[in-house]
């Protein structure tokens, strides 16, 4: 459940090594990279994320009412805890993805 938006074309969150074995779920970034031989269960996140699914950035990267991309679309994951307003990652039919709940 991490929001991490830019406008560069760098990786956002970046797993490697040959040792790695992660998850990798429920995140708005703008890109997701996997090297030297590292694994994982990587799914259920949004990459290259527009600034329009949120309400003000940079400042307010709450998700705005209109961001169905985003809004139901993270699995439920019971190690999920509370969103960055100390809010539970469930409100509506599903979690959303990234670090806000939309209510």
């Amino acid at each position: 459940h991490n929001t991490l938006p830019s406008t560069a074309t760098f990786s956002s969150i970046d797993y490697r090594f040959g040792n790695t074995q992660v998850t990798i779920r429920n995140n708005l970034t703008q890109r997701i990279t996997q090297r030297d031989g590292a694994a994982g269960q990587i799914d259920h996140n949004l990459e290259n994320v527009a600034s329009s699914l949120f309400r003000s950035p940079p400042t307010d990267f709450r998700l705005r009412a209109s961001a169905s991309s985003a809004i139901d679309q993270a699995i439920a994951l019971p190690e999920s805890g509370l969103d960055l307003d100390g809010l539970p990652h469930d409100f509506g039919s599903g979690p959303d993805l990234g670090a806000y709940e939309a209510r």
